[in-house]
């Protein structure tokens, strides 16, 4: 696969994440009609091309249909190793054509590739990076800063909804990247103020807007959201540590700007703020946010024991029981284990017919 056509495939690859991130194949009715390479595509993968397009158009389409199928890490972990350059820049410039609403897939797609290849970061004798290190430390740690601008971008109050996954995107990277086992230098000052941003975040919302300053009680009172405000934005970083800082620094800010918004609905009972995106972006992301919320309950019915030896609770069931059993307690026994043969001889009688 040359360049141009790894870049055809990855912008579609990121388009659809909508329907290839949290689902592992799509098989909706319309998923077919969204196998072919868009024309924007064509025209991103051509933007940052070297202009090989002109033999390998029909390579590209053949190869597209197939790439949407599979899992987009998979994906990414497949060809990044000659290509890592090329999709980096398809990240950004596919994301910033993308409703900012969609945005939040992209965020958690690159969270997923940093967790993929951390693991293999390594260095030679001469302290170099192998391959995945120069990947993770010279692209995807150090832009961290700038895709959280992305998904969080300045003056767009709709994006705030992106605001708690975002949070807890960067609360893992943080705590994979920064634990103690960690090859990410971090000086003290940047490690000073991370703390105290992740002190900000943890912040009780009333204790944020009490410290609202008098511009910004000024934008509540008088309900105007687009002048005056400063937002932080995103500025080009020569270390990966300070990349991770500016991120921490824009989730305060876009947090501090959603308590704006709180509290101006909580004074006027309603916001009048514009709605650019439309349907079809509103309903991927209500389905994706559907989808991230039942993955998010599969655990809960763990149960964390201190040992697996603790007999405390079968010790008080079979207490209850000390007197034995009587004759109904061996008669509903007996009820059970009919049923349950019976079962049995229809799963047979089933299995015999099907090999007949």
């Amino acid at each position: 696969m040359d360049a141009f056509e790894a870049r055809l495939r990855f912008v579609d690859v990121i388009k659809h994440l909508h329907k290839t991130l949290h689902k592992k194949r799509e098989t909706s009715p319309g998923a077919d009609g969204d196998s072919t390479i868009s024309a924007a595509a064509m025209a991103i993968a051509g933007s940052t091309g070297t202009g090989a397009a002109g033999s390998n158009g029909n390579a590209s389409a053949s190869g597209s249909s197939s790439s949407l199928l599979q899992d987009p890490v998979q994906f990414y972990l497949k060809h990044y190793e000659h290509h890592f350059e090329d999709f980096h820049q398809c990240f950004f410039l596919t994301t910033a054509n993308m409703d900012s609403l969609d945005r939040l897939n992209v965020l958690i797609y690159w969270s997923r590739i940093i967790s993929s290849l951390w693991s293999r970061c390594l260095k030679n004798m001469d302290e170099q990076w192998n391959i995945q290190g120069k990947v993770m430390f010279e692209y995807l740690l150090l832009d961290l800063n700038r895709m959280i601008d992305l998904v969080l971008p300045k003056e767009d109050w709709k994006a705030l909804t992106n605001l708690p996954v975002a949070i807890e995107v960067i609360q893992f990277i943080s705590s994979l990247v920064t634990g103690n086992s960690s090859d990410m230098d971090v000086s003290e000052q940047n490690q000073n103020s991370i703390e105290e941003c992740w002190k900000l975040l943890s912040q009780d919302r009333q204790e944020t807007v009490n410290q609202f300053n008098q511009l910004e009680w000024d934008c509540i009172e008088k309900k105007q959201f687009a002048v005056g405000l400063e937002w932080v934005q995103y500025r080009k970083q020569s270390r990966c540590d300070s990349s991770l800082l500016q991120c921490l620094q824009l989730l305060v800010d876009r947090r501090r700007k959603a308590f704006i918004l709180q509290e101006c609905y909580r004074k006027h009972s309603v916001l009048a703020l514009p709605i650019s995106s439309q349907l079809q972006t509103l309903l991927h992301r209500m389905e994706n946010d559907r989808e991230r919320h039942k993955k998010s309950k599969e655990h809960e019915w763990v149960i964390d024991r201190a040992t697996m030896t603790d007999t405390l609770e079968f010790d008080t069931v079979w207490n209850s029981y000390a007197l034995g059993m009587n004759r109904n307690d061996y008669q509903n026994i007996k009820t059970i284990q009919e049923i349950a043969q019976q079962s049995y001889m229809y799963l047979d009688n089933s299995t015999l017919g099907q090999s007949n």
